[in-house]
């Protein structure tokens, strides 16, 4: 299980996703008494949570090193290769600008067919 938790953290940067979290200092602001954006109801709380959540982009070279890393794995350990290619194919959908990316799914191909 932890391999896969692993892997799949490691597949988010394949994808240029780095860590998230929820801006503290947003949700504190909106809870403050007399704030004009006070959730009324349980729902606004939730969007408020929602738009105050984050995404910290990856650089484009560990972008690049996770999916060759990805690839890798995918191509060493069975129970990998599945996952590797579905989140690479996916990625290879809108990233046209990477390098690492068609070699990655050849080698996985490859290690697919044999």
């Amino acid at each position: 299980m932890r391999l896969l938790t692993l892997f799949v953290s490691l597949m988010g940067k394949a994808h240029a996703r780095g860590d998230s979290g929820v801006s503290e200092s947003a949700v504190q602001a909106a809870l403050a008494p007399g704030s004009p954006f006070a959730p009324a109801t349980p729902d606004e709380l939730t969007e408020i949570v929602e738009h105050a959540r984050y995404t910290l982009p990856v650089g484009f070279d560990e972008q690049e090193a996770a999916i060759a890393a990805v690839a890798e794995l995918g191509v060493r350990y069975d129970v990998l290769r599945t996952p590797a290619l579905v989140g690479l194919r996916g990625l290879a959908k809108w990233n046209d600008s990477s390098v690492a990316l068609a070699p990655a799914l050849s080698r996985l191909e490859a290690a697919e067919s044999t």
